[in-house]
């Protein structure tokens, strides 16, 4: 092959080497920088790895911005920060009534209310018992009813990594992990518990593209919130979230 010939060819195979591989990458779903908003809803925790707080309900607003940093053929890995600038803990609230009746002389009942909390559920209940002091008898019934206190806080995970498999597919499935903290207006999830605790989450979802810069992700997480024992008590919480985002980049 001739000087001239030679360069001709390596000339053209490498425009067509660059030409494969640009509509390589415009073939994919995929996106270097990604920010979504979204939000997340738990009805109820329970003991699932480290928290012991029940039936606490978890609701939030917030956004989130995602990098590229490598991607494979069989998918990309990517950093992750997320901020929540509402995010709501319920927990519930035990309301006790206590009425008196005096049986023995008979008199007039009387009745005194209380409130308090536990890290347990709350379970509607009555009971009824007779007490007995020197100069008076009385029937003490006892009436367990359930409230429940919604307390505001705001969250930030600026740590977090998300992989997601099958990048030229417009259905993508992933999985991802973030930490941060959160400050409450109150202690939670119980008055001797802190207001400031920390966060951390796991899980699993799918992503399903509109086009090669929007898309919408359905994810299941589990997150936990806990003060690493910087109050009194720390009885921790474990939910399961659901979790929708609306996503765009490029």
């Amino acid at each position: 092959m001739k000087p001239s010939a030679f360069a001709t060819f390596v000339l053209l195979f490498l425009v067509v080497s660059i030409a494969h591989a640009q509509a390589g990458e415009a073939s994919g779903f995929t996106r270097k920088n990604t920010f979504t908003v979204f939000t997340e809803y738990s009805n109820n925790s329970s003991h699932i790895l480290m928290g012991v707080s029940e039936n606490r309900k978890l609701a939030a607003f917030g956004g989130s911005y995602a990098r590229r940093l490598w991607m494979f053929r069989s998918g990309d890995l990517r950093y992750i920060a997320e901020i929540r600038p509402v995010l709501m803990v319920s927990d519930p609230v035990f309301q006790i009534t206590y009425v008196f009746t005096p049986v023995s002389p008979p008199g007039p009942p009387s009745a005194s209310t209380s409130s308090s909390e536990s890290y347990l559920a709350c379970k509607p209940s009555s009971s009824q018992q007779t007490i007995q002091d020197p100069t008076q008898s009385y029937s003490v019934v006892e009436t367990t009813t359930c409230g429940r206190r919604w307390t505001y806080s705001q969250g930030f995970s600026p740590v977090g990594l998300q992989y997601g498999f099958r990048p030229r597919h417009g259905i993508q499935p992933f999985v991802s992990s973030t930490a941060g903290y959160i400050f409450s207006t109150r202690p939670i999830p119980t008055s001797q518990a802190g207001s400031f605790n920390f966060t951390f989450d796991f899980g699993a979802g799918i992503e399903f593209f509109h086009n090669r810069t929007r898309s919408i992700q359905v994810e299941y997480r589990f997150h936990h919130i806990s003060n690493h024992y910087t109050a009194d008590v720390n009885p921790g919480i474990d939910n399961g979230v659901l979790k929708l985002s609306y996503a765009f980049g490029r």
